[in-house]
């Protein structure tokens, strides 16, 4: 709002004073209001540059389980680990029935691009060799598009494995790998592990995640 010089005289000479000092008032409290915003704004920005989106994956943190979503699983924290039980799928469900467990970042989204790959360890908690699938997809292969999402299969014995996950295993042509020709590691918003069918129920315990640099 704009105090006119006809405003300032009138006020000098006594006339419209008590309209100009309202003036005068709802600008102050405008540019106020206007200053709080920018303010408000300024600090969200700074919020956002805040997160790290290379931070370590703490499987057990609260905040991080918190954003993970299920499907016929469940799951258990136990000491660093974290434990899921697949369910079972029969020949008659292996085309509808999918279970999983994703996993996505407490704040932001990661941002894998300076490493090649993630290291994991598991325990199959299981008489017989469990098969689980892995996945990792940017914000396009999340909707789907499969050069956008990269997958591996995992034949897990009993007992406890270390298994290497390459973001350039699709590339490089290594056995098992599909898709993933176009995955953004700068936008990673979820990774997940799922259970193909038909197969029985499986008890998989995720020790530990850890980049490869």
């Amino acid at each position: 709002m704009t105090i006119t010089l006809t405003q300032i005289s009138r006020a000098i000479t006594g006339k419209n004073t008590r309209n100009f000092l309202a003036a005068l008032m709802a600008t102050a409290m405008i540019a106020g209001c206007a200053g709080s915003a920018t303010s408000e704004a300024v600090d969200v920005a700074a919020e956002e540059q805040n997160v790290d989106l290379s931070a370590p994956i703490v499987l057990t943190d609260a905040e991080f389980l918190s954003k993970s979503a299920n499907t016929h699983t469940s799951y258990a924290v136990e000491g660093d680990a974290v434990t899921i039980t697949f369910d079972e799928v029969t020949q008659s469900q292996a085309a509808s029935k999918w279970p999983n467990m994703k996993f996505r970042p407490a704040a932001g989204i990661y941002d894998w691009s300076q490493y090649k790959g993630l290291k994991l360890t598991f325990e199959n908690l299981g008489d017989v060799e469990a098969r689980i699938e892995m996945k990792v997809a940017d914000n396009i292969g999340i909707m789907g598009a499969a050069t956008h999402q990269l997958d591996l299969p995992l034949y897990l014995p009993t007992g406890v494995s270390e298994v290497e996950f390459l973001f350039s295993g699709q590339k490089m042509g290594l056995e098992g790998y599909r898709g993933g020709e176009q995955l953004d590691l700068t936008q990673i918003p979820e990774f997940q592990f799922y259970a193909v069918g038909p197969i029985g129920e499986q008890v998989i315990q995720v020790q530990a995640i850890e980049y490869i640099k």
